[in-house]
């Protein structure tokens, strides 16, 4: 095609003819300059389809992340109603005397309420891989965010600091208030988790000591938060969980 276009400016040069040898550059230029374009325009598209492809998996990911979540959620707030429960019959003093005063090595085992709730926690772990990837395509100078980028987005921004916060602040007075125990005569049996093992001066401390009451009352102010974040953080994952299904499903 080169070629071509060389043997015809050859022949008007060469037959003098300025006006349409003229004419033909610029019809050539034209035809080079839309060439360029539609070259462009094609790199673009198949640009734009590897980045839509690609954040169509990151979507994917996200979705696995908080359907994890959402069931690991479940758990954690079942989990720390029941313990908010016991902790306030503690408060409340709504707990007989004769309910803990017949324990024994036979039957304290199985005890539910013979914990010490407020030295025990199992935080929540959320997933945050496709969040990770997500910032990290937003970050790019030719990526164009959509409606659903922008939700998810906003959801991990706001919830995740929240989630971090809520459980930071149980685990360290959970620490503060099993460092105070270890005063006591019977922390070492109670420091034995493996082993279920009665100790009548732990029971009548958890049940009916002012100060470990007072405790309770206080780890019930930052209980009552974070279990308010778990419950928003999954309520709103459900929303965003439907938002990718819309989108993977189009």
């Amino acid at each position: 095609m080169i070629t071509f276009f060389r043997k015809i400016r050859q022949k008007l040069v060469q037959q003098n003819r300025v006006t349409r040898y003229l004419v033909y550059a610029l019809g050539e230029i034209f035809l080079v300059t839309i060439g360029i374009l539609i070259a462009l325009q094609i790199n673009t598209w198949n640009e734009n389809r590897k980045e839509n492809k690609y954040l169509l998996k990151i979507y994917t990911q996200i979705r696995q992340d908080l359907q994890a979540d959402t069931l690991n959620l479940r758990r954690s707030i079942e989990d720390l109603e029941a313990k908010n429960a016991r902790i306030t019959e503690i408060i409340e003093r709504t707990i007989p005397v004769t309910y803990y005063d017949t324990l024994n090595e036979s039957n304290y085992a199985a005890c539910d309420k013979c914990v010490s709730d407020i030295t025990n926690l199992e935080p929540f772990q959320y997933l945050d891989k496709g969040y990770q990837l997500l910032k990290t395509v937003n970050t790019a100078q030719n990526f164009k965010e959509d409606s659903l980028s922008n939700a998810i987005t906003q959801f991990y921004s706001n919830y995740l600091p929240q989630v971090d916060e809520s459980q930071t602040l149980l685990i360290d007075l959970s620490k503060n208030i099993l460092a105070e125990y270890q005063q006591y005569d019977w922390f070492i049996s109670y420091a034995n988790f493996g082993r279920k093992t009665y100790n009548k001066e732990f029971i009548l401390y958890i049940f009916e000591n002012e100060k470990h009451r007072r405790a309770c009352a206080h780890y019930m102010i930052f209980s009552k938060f974070g279990l308010r974040i778990l419950r928003e953080y999954r309520e709103n994952s459900i929303q965003i969980l439907q938002l990718i299904d819309q989108k993977l499903a189009e």
